[in-house]
């Protein structure tokens, strides 16, 4: 049995117009080199996703594509075949490969935006993103500074921090993926970025992860 939390949310000013731009953004994992954090199934879970989004009802091809999946030699990691139409952007699921990819929405308008991340969810002290990024100070490909412990849930690092510092969660931690360099980003950059999102946009968001429920605050 799965213990994971399914939040789907939904972001729109205005509506879009009958022939938006369909923009698609998925992220995976199954931490193939991170046996403490060992998943199935998560790429598998994004080529299906990818699919059925693309389709009436849910969608149609997508325009532009940013896909972050990690590689796995027990199960197939490439974009499904027919699910776009004019550009792909592939990247390894690391921390700043995901920043980098959910800053590159707010350059779109009239736009449907479809985001998909599935893996690992956790919880780290609650700080505000630009006090909680200095955490993150390297930004290659084979970051392996690993803040957080994903298996007790407890603070290996900057454990006096876990005081709530923000405000903002009544528990003092953030909602936050655990990704493939085992780095983590919380809840409020994700706010953050969808923020700069262009209000012509629609934007839906599923993350098949734990701690999902308020992961993106509003």
């Amino acid at each position: 049995v799965m213990h994971l939390l399914l939040a789907v949310m939904s972001y729109s000013a205005r509506s879009v117009s009958s022939r938006p731009l369909h923009i698609g953004l998925f992220i995976a994992s199954n931490y193939t080199k991170d046996r403490q954090a060992r998943l199935f199934g998560c790429l598998n879970d994004v080529r299906k996703l990818c699919e059925v989004t693309s389709e009436e009802p849910f969608g149609s091809k997508y325009d532009e594509l940013f896909w972050l999946v990690g590689e796995d030699d027990k199960e197939e990691c490439s974009i499904p075949p027919g699910c776009w139409t004019r550009q792909v952007h592939t990247f390894a699921p690391s921390y700043s490969n995901v920043s980098w990819a959910l800053k590159q929405l707010s350059r779109f308008q009239n736009a449907l935006i479809t985001v998909y991340y599935s893996g690992h969810g956790t919880q780290v002290p609650d700080t505000p993103p630009a006090r909680f990024r200095k955490y993150h100070h390297s930004r290659s490909h084979t970051e392996t500074h690993s803040a957080y412990s994903l298996r007790s849930r407890d603070y290996t690092k900057h454990n006096t921090r876990d005081k709530d510092r923000a405000g903002d969660e009544v528990d003092g931690k953030d909602e936050a993926l655990y990704l493939d360099d085992r780095n983590t980003l919380s809840d409020d950059e994700i706010t953050e970025a969808v923020a700069q999102i262009h209000p012509s946009c629609a934007v839906r968001m599923v993350f098949d992860c734990c701690h999902s429920g308020t992961i993106v605050d509003s």
